[in-house]
């Protein structure tokens, strides 16, 4: 006998309804399509929660051709870890003044894959190393990124 509601884990409770309600699937019954998969499962492997055995869904991308963290507490870990490697080289005062630029260089950082060398190069000489939607992989073959090699020598 299926329960009238689901038992729902910590990052289910955060992420789940916010999905369901992209995927217009029922929060009180855990398998909308009955094909055995719980529509949360489905979910988390990208495929749709309302059709049997129905094709993966492309995630929405976020930036740099990536889907964004699963949480926004994953995100804030990996903001405070940039923060304390920049306020570590550059002084408290100075990653303070960043404020207007911070988002930018935390994406940058997380979906870029740029390095916390290469952050801080931007933040004390402009955007060069860094760049705001291209990703450091492709962004380090351009000539933009040689120069900014050159410069370092």
């Amino acid at each position: 006998m299926a329960l009238p509601f689901r038992i729902l884990t910590v990052l289910s409770i955060r992420a789940l309804p916010h999905e369901e309600l992209l995927r217009g699937t029922n929060s009180n019954d855990s398998d909308s399509d009955g094909d055995g998969y719980s529509d949360g499962a489905e979910v988390r492997n990208g495929y749709n929660p309302l059709e049997t055995l129905g094709p993966a869904i492309n995630n929405p991308e976020f930036i740099y051709g990536k889907t964004r963290l699963s949480s926004f507490e994953a995100e804030q870990k990996e903001a405070l870890i940039l923060k304390a490697e920049l306020t570590k080289k550059l002084g408290r005062a100075r990653v303070a003044r960043i404020q207007t630029s911070w988002s930018t260089l935390v994406n940058a950082y997380i979906y870029g894959r740029y390095t916390v060398a290469e952050i801080i190069d931007t933040i004390k000489n402009g955007p060069r190393a860094v760049h705001p939607s291209i990703p450091a992989v492709i962004w380090r073959q351009s000539e933009n990124y040689k120069k900014f090699l050159n410069s370092k020598k």
